[in-house]
């Protein structure tokens, strides 16, 4: 009586339903981690931005004007920068104005509509004038972060 011989190892068919079933978990994987990535950045744009416009306001409150700014201070001003990935804030002075500063929004992140209006924030009190509502989107559309400015001068921001 002849005994069956033991049987080592995996057919080609078990290794195929293995690997099949490998690139599809890392395939969701890497697409999992790019959405949250691509939403980070976008958060993190939309944060700076915030902090940006914050930090304007406070200056023209407290009559903080830059060193290159001659004369009294008149305004701090946030516009559209050259594209719809960057945006500029300069200090208006009654006899010169200072120099622009323009921040670029990050990677993969873009304004929805360009700035349309000026927004100004005036020294020594509270208040805006050119108050709106931006809206920053990832270049995919796949997420979007939105900072309102009120004219009262109250701004708050958040993923959308």
């Amino acid at each position: 009586m002849r005994l069956p011989a033991l049987r080592f190892g995996f057919t080609l068919i078990e290794m195929m339903v293995v690997i099949a079933i490998s690139g599809i978990l890392v395939a969701g994987g890497l697409a999992a981690y790019k959405g949250i990535s691509e939403k980070e950045n976008l958060k993190q744009a939309g944060l700076t931005l915030e902090s940006n416009l914050k930090l304007a306001a406070r200056r023209a409150q407290a009559g903080e004007k830059p060193a290159d700014c001659s004369g009294s201070l008149t305004s701090f001003t946030v516009s559209a920068g050259t594209d719809n990935t960057k945006y500029q804030v300069q200090a208006k002075c009654s006899a010169g104005d200072a120099t622009a500063v323009e921040y670029v929004l990050g990677d993969g992140v873009e304004f929805q509509s360009v700035i349309t209006t000026s927004i100004d924030f005036w020294p020594l009190r509270n208040g805006v004038t050119g108050g709106q509502t931006l809206t920053l989107t990832t270049t995919s559309g796949s997420f979007s972060y939105q900072v309102i400015v009120e004219n009262s001068g109250v701004m708050r921001g958040g993923l959308l």
